[in-house]
């Protein structure tokens, strides 16, 4: 793990996303590409898991491929629920309690 985070990640990925940005701007000339490496975190229900583990141990992981645009929200969501201080535009997500969508699963042996 420490050597892939000391690469600049993948030629094949950072190709990839030029020409997604290619398709959506057709005539972009960019000066200068800079790619970098990155991990992503698939959960088995697709949602974060943010919630305490144990008193005073808590855990926000599992970005599914969004967190580097929802990292902020991500972590005052965390920081909140150790907090025991919910702070939720609403009480349900896709008709799922908030508690419930963020609790953390464990995985069974």
């Amino acid at each position: 793990v420490m050597a892939w985070y000391q690469t600049n990640g993948s030629d094949s990925s950072r190709d990839e996303m030029v020409e997604l940005l290619r398709g959506f701007i057709p005539n972009v000339n960019p000066v200068r590409i800079i790619s970098n490496s990155c991990a992503t975190l698939n959960t088995p229900t697709r949602q974060a898991y943010i919630g305490e583990l144990s008193e005073g141990w808590g855990v926000a992981t599992g970005g599914n491929g969004y967190a580097a645009k929802s990292s902020d929200e991500l972590g005052r969501l965390a920081a909140l629920s150790l907090l025991d201080k919910p702070k939720f535009d609403s009480e349900f997500i896709c008709g799922k309690s908030v508690s419930d969508v963020f609790r953390p699963v464990p995985m069974s042996k």
